[in-house]
């Protein structure tokens, strides 16, 4: 008779068979912190590296089951995480099992090999090398990766006429133009947040935007400054500001310059009591204050936000400044214009491009693809086929991060080595690897070069902390406490002691007159600049504030749009300079008047609009002129919150005191959500859907009402359209004491654990709907169709193998990462001791740089969650219709003034 297996056995089988599909790096990888006992693959690995965006580096781990990724969380060490992450970084577990991404090397659109790529750029490099590179251009993105800069500057010592450029749509050159005017140089600016009393941001999204945004909002919420904040479109730090004030572009420069007059860095100009408020309390905390200038905000913000910054006495205290930390600090717009300017004159023959999508990205009046054209030799490396790898002649694949070996440093100037999980799933090369067949070292692979460069790099760390480095046997222990602890010690950028120049108070030119209509160009909170188009998580996450998903829109006030006779929905014709885009209009509470926020990176993937059409070299993020004229048609909008007032009702009770509960022999688990502190970010709901294999719908479906997210965050905004205070409210399955979704269930699918869960037995579940009726609080979810994608096979490897993928037909809803608690309850049987206060975390709690999120036993009067239940006021949502909730919220408590 045939023995059945066993439930371990088929698991360690499934997880075998799951592991045969990837292949491990050939290189040596090191494991974050304790490894589990050898030929255990149902116990998970963790390794440190690092997730990119706009060149700097975010520490992360990455979880490995069987070989295989299965979840990012933030390495607690990195001083840019300290164990949280931002959306984005979540969202790269898509993109590694992304069937869409660039499979193969190919020259014109046909398949060919690395040998025969490498073969034709020695001879193509061995044209130029008599003329010393010229006419060979190279451009790239932001660069802070040691190798790679080590690289280029070694390949242009070798071609010195050849020439370098880089590019980002969302560069910094505003502050880097700032700096250069005021102190003489470039230079990097780093905020203490956990230093500052108070805090103005000149529409600056420092919360939720930017390398340092993770780091920034843990120092923020810790901290709990005093904030006020003047930006156009309403953001996530704008949301959680004292006094907020809503102003068009070229307002916010005005006030800029109003509240230096008030600081007395200018003559006084008219009364202005908001500036007159904000700069007393500015001067009432010098040296312990920070403005902070947005970086799409012009240089003559930047300029005003450091002089104030010095007349506080901030500089060096509370705004460190550094050296840069780009390898190259240009100007990105003037580099492009430099090379466009190349093109159209004939002299760009070879240009190879290290990522990107510049056809897409460059300033529309630059016409990047029409001049690309010219150029003879065109080569491009990017994860995706894009626009700009359609007019190329050869293509070449870029690993994924988890695949590759490269470095890159933080906001800081940390810097992380990043070590792959697995062998790339497709040909792909790095960018070190095609820069070393330039230099006709094609046999070496990434992991080569990077030891070839921090061998030594190695040797001046080690003197500068008074050490030798004497032997190999010392590099290896160097090389392998970088990969285990995921950033090299004592790379951190050093705060320097600089003082501006004596007039800079002259430098500062008074702003012009705000045009009828202006228009302002933001980077979109979930695909970024167009990079991430396409990624399914982050295109269903909706946008904090508008709840929008899958494309974007024109935004605009609601008194602008009263006056143009638009309401949400309609489409609209934005002409600006003589080019012309249409968009739907989305009226959002909190948006400036006599202004339109559109954000670009859309258009690529069949949702959205391009409105990269509209911005050029002279209004990269905002211009006056802009013309609306409405089209007649309407188009829907896939949101998932529509309604963002309360209609006079609290949105939570008065609340009280929990109080202990008796001590008990068991667990009764439990949240406590912290609304002041959440800013709506959104990588909660992203850890969520990558932990528990939550589906995208698509926007059809979103529309429907039918999206899958088991934790949606809820904005209400309150008070007038001028001075609206926002509250963000992360709701998922409150695992009710007295759930009314319990007694409804016809086959007992939903039950209630000991411990005080409210479960989910898939396999009992027929779909009858009644007990997502049932629930006062809409957080359970139906799949009413297969959303899972069983049928392509690297999709498969994306689910969490400790989680069911459920198919059509069944309920799901927040389990309170169920599977967590029960990795900690055998960890804890195993060595004989109850679980750790602490020591469960879940998926959404983990990330939250805000850390709004605990959770713990209320049975442990000594646990962090019951001693806050006893000392705060919290609240239930709901709590009149008697369901009892375990998850409850911390009441706001107001600051004086």
């Amino acid at each position: 008779m045939k023995r059945l297996l066993e439930r371990r056995e088929f698991i360690l089988s499934a997880l075998a068979g799951a592991a045969a599909c990837t292949r491990q790096p050939r290189e040596p990888i090191v494991p974050w912190g304790a490894s589990p006992e050898a030929g255990a693959p149902e116990e998970p690995l963790y390794f440190a590296t690092a997730t990119p965006l706009g060149g700097f580096g975010l520490g992360v781990l990455v979880k490995s089951l069987a070989g295989r990724p299965v979840k990012v969380e933030g390495n607690p060490e990195h001083p840019a995480s300290l164990g949280a992450t931002d959306a984005f970084a979540q969202s790269w577990l898509w993109s590694l099992y992304d069937p869409g991404r660039a499979q193969t090397i190919t020259y014109n659109g046909r398949p060919r090999a690395w040998a025969d790529f490498t073969e034709w750029l020695r001879r193509a490099l061995q044209e130029r090398r008599a003329r010393q590179g010229e006419g060979l251009h190279i451009l790239t993105q932001t660069v802070t990766s040691p190798t790679l800069a080590w690289q280029i500057s070694e390949l242009l010592d070798a071609f010195p006429a050849a020439r370098w450029h880089q590019y980002e749509p969302l560069s910094r050159d505003p502050a880097r133009q700032a700096a250069r005017r005021a102190f003489g140089r470039d230079l990097h600016t780093v905020y203490r947040f956990d230093r500052a009393e108070c805090v103005v941001s000149l529409d600056a999204d420092f919360l939720a935007q930017g390398a340092g945004s993770v780091r920034y909002a843990r120092d923020f919420m810790r901290k709990r400054p005093r904030l006020m904040a003047v930006e156009t479109m309403p953001s996530p730090t704008g949301s959680k500001a004292d006094e907020r004030r809503p102003a068009s572009p070229t307002e916010v420069e005005t006030f800029s310059f109003a509240l230096a007059a008030n600081v007395g860095l200018l003559p006084a100009a008219g009364p202005d009591d908001g500036a007159a408020r904000w700069a007393r309390e500015l001067m009432r905390h010098r040296g312990a204050s920070i403005v902070v200038a947005g970086d799409q905000q012009p240089p003559s913000v930047h300029l005003i936000a450091l002089a104030m910054n010095h007349r506080l006495g901030n500089l060096g205290r509370t705004v460190q400044l550094t050296e840069p930390v780009e390898a190259l600090p240009a100007l990105e717009l003037a580099s492009m214009g430099e090379l466009v300017r190349a093109m159209e004159g004939g002299d760009v023959e070879m240009l190879v491009m290290l990522g990107g999508d510049p056809v897409r990205d460059a300033p529309a009046d630059f016409d990047f693809g029409a001049h690309l054209r010219e150029v003879k030799l065109r080569v491009h490396a990017s994860h995706y086929f894009n626009d700009t790898s359609r007019l190329a002649d050869w293509h070449v694949p870029e690993p994924h991060p988890f695949e590759s070996w490269s470095d890159i440093r933080a906001f800081d100037g940390t810097v992380t080595i990043m070590q792959p999980l697995i062998a790339p799933l497709w040909e792909a090369k790095s960018f070190h690897e095609l820069l070393a067949a330039m230099r006709g070292r094609a046999d070496l692979s990434g992991y080569e070069l990077l030891r070839e460069y921090w061998r030594g790099r190695a040797y001046g760390l080690f003197l500068r902390a008074g050490r030798s480095l004497a032997s190999e046997e010392e590099f290896e222990a160097f090389w392998r406490r970088c990969l285990h602890d995921g950033f090299v010690a004592g790379t951190a950028a050093e705060p320097l002691a600089v003082e501006p120049r004596p007039d800079l108070v002259a430098l500062l030119e008074p702003p012009g007159r705000a045009a009828p209509l202006e228009i302002s160009f933001r980077p979109d909170a979930t695909i970024w600049d167009g990079r991430f188009a396409g990624n399914a998580w982050l295109e269903e996450l909706p946008k904090p504030i508008t709840k929008l998903t899958w494309e974007n829109a024109a935004c605009l006030s609601r008194a602008t749009a009263s006056r143009l006779g638009l309401a949400s929905s309609d489409v609209v014709e934005l002409r600006l300079d003589g080019r012309a885009v249409e968009a739907p209009v989305l009226v959002v509470p909190g948006h400036a008047d006599g202004a339109v926020t559109v954000t670009f990176g859309y258009g690529r993937q069949g949702t959205g609009f391009d409105a990269g059409r509209l911005r050029t070299s002279t209004s990269m993020f905002s211009s006056g002129g802009l013309e609306l004229r409405k089209v007649g048609r309407r188009h829907a909008l896939a949101t998932t919150q529509e309604h963002h007032r309360m209609e006079g009702r609290p949105l939570l009770g008065g609340g009280r005191p929990a109080g202990a509960r008796p001590p008990a022999d068991g667990y009764a688990w439990g949240m406590l959500i912290d609304p002041a502190a959440c800013t709506g970010c959104n990588a909660c709901v992203i850890a969520c859907v990558a932990e528990n294999n939550i589906p995208p719908v698509g926007p059809a479906e979103v529309l429907r009402g039918r999206e899958m997210h088991w934790l949606r965050i809820d904005t209400y905004a309150e008070g007038p359209e001028e001075a609206l205070e926002f509250v963000h409210l992360p709701v998922m399955c409150l695992h009710c004491e007295n759930a009314p979704c319990e007694p409804v269930c016809p086959t007992g699918a939903t039950v209630h654990s000991a411990e005080g869960l409210n479960e989910m037995i898939y396999n009992r579940c027929v779909g009858s709907r009644y007990c997502a009726n049932n629930c006062p609080y809409k957080v359970r979810r139906f799949n009413f169709y297969r959303y899972a994608d069983h049928g392509t096979a690297v999709r498969r490897m994306l689910y969490n193998p400790e989680v069911t993928v459920r198919t059509r037909g069944v309920i799901e809803k927040c389990t309170w990462c169920v599977q967590r608690i029960s990795a900690a309850r055998i960890a804890a049987a195993r060595s004989g001791r109850r679980i750790r206060d602490g020591e469960i975390v879940t998926a959404c709690q983990g990330v939250c740089p805000s850390e709004a999120i605990l959770f713990g036993d209320l049975n442990d009067p000594e646990s962090r969650l019951s001693r806050l239940l006893a000392a705060r006021q919290t609240a239930g949502l709901l709590e009149q219709l008697g369901t009892r909730p375990r998850t409850r919220y911390l009441v706001r408590e107001r600051r004086d003034g």
